[in-house]
């Protein structure tokens, strides 16, 4: 049986597949920071071992690649990440709801500005970007607003009749 283990993991190892890392976010700013390393779900005492507090902070972990997994605990991400998106999920990272999805959200955000745009003026912020390979899972996302589908990246269009729209991503 350990030379089929030797065989399987040399396999793996040539095919370039790598075990993906786990990280760990909490929007609760009792519970997770952005100055923590992101690498445990609670803060290991005396170390800066504990999940991060952003969905920014979460994909800017030095060295998050391909196969990794970002834990999110149950609340409401509404930390914005640049001037569109809320979240960018870098390609093959998986974004993943620890919690119920009725419970961990992604806001965006409405620009009411100008009325002509129902919504979507220059002030508007989109849920979610998802790089190649990238996964959302297990969250609602809401109130995010865009004036068209740019090729199948996650946005809370505005959906008839302006009002907030709440989806769920299995």
């Amino acid at each position: 049986m350990s030379k089929m283990c030797v065989l399987l993991a040399t396999i793996l190892v040539s095919a370039g597949v790598r075990a993906g890392n786990v990280y760990y976010v909490n929007p609760d700013p009792t519970k997770g920071s952005d100055s923590y390393d992101g690498t445990k779900a609670e803060l290991e005492e005396g170390t800066i071992h504990g999940p991060k507090q952003t969905l920014t902070g979460a994909m800017a972990i030095e060295g998050l690649a391909e196969g990794d997994t970002v834990w999110a605990a149950e609340g409401t991400y509404d930390a914005k990440q640049d001037s569109v998106y809320r979240v960018k999920v870098p390609a093959g990272v998986t974004l993943k709801a620890s919690g119920s999805r009725e419970n961990t959200i992604i806001v965006g955000r409405r620009d009411d500005a100008d009325a002509r745009t129902n919504g979507c003026g220059g002030n508007a912020l989109r849920c979610v970007y998802l790089g190649a390979r990238a996964k959302l899972v297990g969250f609602t996302v809401t109130g995010g607003r865009c004036c068209n589908d740019d090729g199948g990246n996650l946005t809370d269009n505005n959906a008839g009749g302006g009002g907030t729209v709440a989806k769920y991503i299995a």
